[in-house]
């Protein structure tokens, strides 16, 4: 491979994962300082006071409203353990607040089995709990914390919530940010192109053990989780290297580990991780068989994990018109644009501030503030303004579904739009577009039934089975062109036209 095949993988990887972190990053820092400036440290104390049983439950709830990815819960961790909150509690919150949100459940709830969700959601209250609770017991550390002065009302107060939102990418935080980014970037300059292939199939006792040993450095957003879930149950795959995927592979990233090393000690951080690999492993293997989809059989192989690997074969190059091509298709979606955008301005905005003040100077602006001099000034609470903004993620995540899964009208028609460049792409002989365009007409596909459990339509036998007839052929396309075969892609894709009309008159 050339050096410039190497440089366009690392362009091509480092916006994969802005696009799919950079909004949740920003949502993590806003979160992060309503902790800081509005709930205050006393408050986040007695939030998460009570027995340790009340105090993991309370995390895993919080963890499994807020919209955010593993990269994005590392300020909200910081702000937690400057509060004085437990090293279990903190870590129990990091790890679940990954791994679920509202859009993603939705959307593992029409991809897989209901129970499968719902058991996978369980386990992970288990694992926190357990692991956070032993942890705690074992490693018993009196946590530190000082008060902070309370600015007064006022719209100073409001100011210095965006300044700590802006300050979160700075220093400590920024350095684990990049070397979480790093760690999902590098993992594919060292996984040789379709090496996961054909190392999580069922009869591989030691697929669990496969998944784990390479999930740590892995980035997954929570759709993409629940994503590769699905995919996996759909091919057959093991189970329990889906459910260590989801919990390792999903809650951790090189950035998160650098934080609990250097936050809570080189020893007490490994120990955490060897128990939470144990009770991961463990859980993994009990219900890799009970889970296991009836009638599915493995493929023998899957491109569900070609994110994660070298993107191309050996002996094939990379391109900057190719990459340009497939990070328009993901930037093409508002929410990623806007996200990215948004990551980008806090990111330089923070910096600015670090160069400009330190923290204090501006602290000791806000708490300089007098409501008289405010004409239009209305006083408004800790506990409102807490409440609408927890009140408000709730209203976010709903609209976000909806958002996400777009009415059936419109993912036809983006279908059409993929499936017209699709086709010219097989029939130039474009095979990594080809591959590209593949994975995004099975997106959109997967969108459709999401969509319509959202709206409460009804989706009938005679739907279902015009998607799997699409999906299918799909698939053999996709397998046509892995093996640049352009007779068989040429006759699946003339195919895959016939199959979306069909399943566009079956849905209407």
């Amino acid at each position: 491979m050339s050096l410039t095949t190497f440089f366009w993988v690392i362009v091509l990887r480092l916006g994969e994962v802005i696009a799919a972190a950079g909004l949740t990053i920003v949502i993590g820092c806003l979160i992060a300082a309503v902790m800081h400036r509005l709930i205050g440290r006393e408050r986040m104390r007695a939030l998460f006071a009570g027995s340790a049983w009340a105090s993991f439950l309370k995390a895993w709830g919080l963890g499994m409203l807020l919209p955010v990815c593993s990269l994005g819960t590392i300020p909200v961790m910081r702000e937690m353990k400057r509060a004085g909150i437990s090293a279990g509690t903190v870590l129990a919150f990091g790890l679940t607040a990954p791994l679920f949100n509202p859009v993603s459940v939705v959307y593992g709830l029409t991809l897989a089995s209901p129970w499968v969700v719902i058991v996978f959601t369980l386990c992970s209250l288990v694992i926190v709990s357990v692991v956070g609770i032993v942890f705690d017991w074992l490693f018993p550390s009196s946590e530190i914390w000082e008060p902070q002065p309370t600015i007064p009302p006022g719209l100073k107060r409001m100011i210095s919530v965006l300044e700590s939102a802006l300050r979160q990418l700075t220093g400590f935080n920024l350095a684990c940010l990049l070397i979480g980014i790093a760690g999902s970037v590098g993992l594919s300059l060292v996984l040789p192109h379709g090496f996961l292939q054909g190392t999580v199939e069922p009869d591989l006792i030691q697929a669990p053990l496969n998944m784990l040993s390479v999930a740590v450095p892995m980035f997954l957003s929570p759709i993409a989780a629940m994503v590769q879930i699905a995919g996996m149950f759909e091919h057959g795959n093991s189970v329990g290297a889906a459910f260590t995927m989801l919990i390792v592979g999903a809650g951790l990233n090189l950035g998160t580990l650098w934080w609990i090393l250097r936050t809570y000690g080189w020893g007490s951080g490994l120990r955490f991780l060897a128990m939470l690999f144990a009770v991961v492993l463990a859980l993994a293997y009990s219900v890799d068989r009970p889970l296991y989809p009836v009638g599915v059989k493995p493929v023998g192989h899957t491109h569900a994990f070609d994110q994660f690997c070298f993107p191309v074969p050996e002996g094939y190059e990379l391109t900057g018109e190719l990459v340009a091509v497939q990070l328009k298709r993901l930037y093409l979606e508002v929410h990623v644009l806007a996200g990215a955008i948004a990551f980008g301005l806090f990111l330089l905005a923070g910096q600015l501030l670090a160069l400009i003040g330190r923290e204090d100077r501006w602290l000791a602006w806000f708490m300089d503030s007098r409501r008289e001099d405010w004409k239009y000034d209305t006083y408004l609470s800790n506990q409102v303004l807490v409440g609408v903004t927890f009140a408000g993620l709730v209203a976010a995540s709903v609209i976000g579904c909806y958002v996400y899964y777009p009415p059936k009208d419109s993912i036809f028609d983006e279908l059409q739009s993929v499936n017209i460049r699709l086709g010219s792409a097989v029939l130039s002989s474009n095979w990594q577009e080809a591959t590209a365009l593949v994975s995004e007409a099975e997106d959109w596909t997967n969108k459709l039934v999401v969509s319509s459990y959202l709206r409460g339509r009804e989706r009938t036998e005679f739907q279902l089975a015009k998607t799997n007839v699409f999906m299918e052929n799909l698939e053999r396309l996709e397998h046509a062109v892995e093996g640049e075969n352009a007779e068989k892609a040429r006759k699946y894709a003339l195919q895959l036209q016939t199959d979306l009309r069909r399943m566009r008159t079956a849905w209407e």
